[in-house]
């Protein structure tokens, strides 16, 4: 499902990139982006034959538009581009702009690609959040060095400035003070909404998150959106794409365009859960209708800063007071032996009853000692209590059941987590 929105994001960003060159030029667009019918034959034939004979349907289609498709209409959109010669500074604002988000979904795609392949191939190492920090790392220095070429054409003044990194005539409250405040507030609603929630909805980060073992590449996770994804964002929504669209149409139509374009990219990490995405939509306004204000992206990135910040930290700092055994356990992972860990869940659990993890976690440790099996299979059971469509739950549930023998009754948790993989 994911995959196939990707896809019309993508087919929807080169359709209106596509209408905008024609517009500017409709005889040199025909001459550039014409195809003969022999060449139209030929694309769909081997469009055809590729879904046909692959399994994954929508895998293959998404290679065939990213690799094939793709890079034809970049090569031939830079010699459109190139062959227009000198033209209005709106007009290369708007290419550019263009170009930039065709060339980074482009270069993404390759990273993604080759950090899988060396992931599994080279280090052998199994860890899609691993994979995940890699691929960000690398797609945001591209974005970065893209968004740096094109918005040279702004002034001589530097990037920073370039991309609204200025005071101007605001003072330390209206770029400091009342931004913290704004990133605190939606960080103690959310934080809110998140545990007055019954039930939690699974989402793609969750899962991917709740998988990984590594405490060194959580670490890195949490210092990644903590203190490296405000900045970049920030740069590349309230400071580029705010100047482009805000020369274009105005203010009014670029914070709507720009927040709406911030709630899309973090479709893919929240898919499942729309009252978090609702939130983050409302935080998107409000950064930027803050850098819209102030006139500055240091308002909206304090701002973003604090958010990340607070709502990462609120609550672990509620689960210390709360039940300081779990946070002993997660801390101390490493550390603590077989012993001292059941320990440390068993008070964490006497503590709170209803602590879904804390009970699938010493149903996991049980099966991973192979001890205690009857005792893993009640703790997973009060597990799913709480969250019965919890993919990692379910699939626990099945290991164990497979550990006694009850191969027929782990049989259909196991063609079920299938089916939604297939489905994802």
């Amino acid at each position: 499902m994911m995959l196939i929105l990707a896809l019309s994001l993508l087919l929807l960003v080169v359709f209106f990139d596509a209408r905008f060159l024609k517009k500017e030029d409709e005889r040199l667009f025909t001459e550039n982006f014409y195809l003969r019918n022999a060449y139209l034959a030929l694309l769909a034939f081997f469009i055809v034959l590729v879904l046909i004979l692959a399994q994954e349907k929508a895998q293959a289609l998404a290679i065939v538009v990213f690799f094939v498709f793709l890079p034809y209409y970049l090569i031939k959109r830079f010699k459109f581009v190139a062959a227009l010669g000198q033209r209005q500074q709106r007009f290369h604002l708007a290419a550019d702009a263009f170009g930039v988000v065709l060339m980074w979904i482009l270069g993404g795609g390759i990273i993604s690609t080759l950090v899988g392949v060396y992931f599994e191939s080279v280090l052998d190492f199994d860890s899609l959040l691993g994979e995940m920090i890699f691929s960000a790392v690398g797609s945001s220095i591209l974005l970065l060095v893209l968004v740096y070429e094109a918005s040279r054409r702004f002034s001589d003044k530097g990037f920073f400035y370039n991309v609204g990194f200025i005071r101007g005539p605001n003072g330390f409250l209206k770029l400091f003070v009342l931004p913290s405040l704004a990133g605190l507030g939606f960080a103690v609603l959310s934080v809110f909404i998140v545990f007055a929630r019954e039930i939690t909805p699974s989402t793609p980060l969750g899962e991917i998150i709740s998988e990984t073992q590594s405490s060194y590449i959580l670490l890195v996770f949490l210092l990644m959106a903590v203190g490296v994804a405000p900045l970049v964002e920030e740069i590349i929504f309230r400071g580029y794409l705010f100047h482009v669209l805000r020369q274009l149409k105005g203010s009014k139509f670029t914070i709507i365009v720009i927040s709406l374009s911030f709630a899309v990219l973090h479709v893919g990490q929240y898919w499942g859960d729309w009252l978090a995405l609702v939130m983050i939509a409302l935080i998107g306004f409000t950064l930027t209708l803050m850098r819209a204000w102030t006139r500055s992206t240091i308002a909206s990135c304090v701002m973003h800063y604090v958010y990340n910040a607070a709502v990462t930290f609120i609550p672990a700092i509620m689960m210390m007071v709360s039940n300081p055994a779990y946070v002993r356990y997660q801390a101390n992972f490493d550390q603590l032996n077989f012993v001292q860990k059941v320990e440390l869940l068993h008070q964490a659990i006497e503590k709170e009853p209803d602590l879904a993890d804390a009970h699938h976690e010493l149903a996991h440790l049980y099966l991973e000692e192979n001890q205690n099996i009857d005792a893993a299979l009640e703790a997973i059971n009060e597990a799913l209590s709480y969250f019965p469509d919890d993919k990692i739950f379910l699939d626990t549930k099945a290991a164990v059941l497979e550990k006694l023998g009850r191969y027929r009754e782990a049989l259909p948790i196991r063609q079920k987590l299938l089916q939604n993989r297939e489905n994802r």
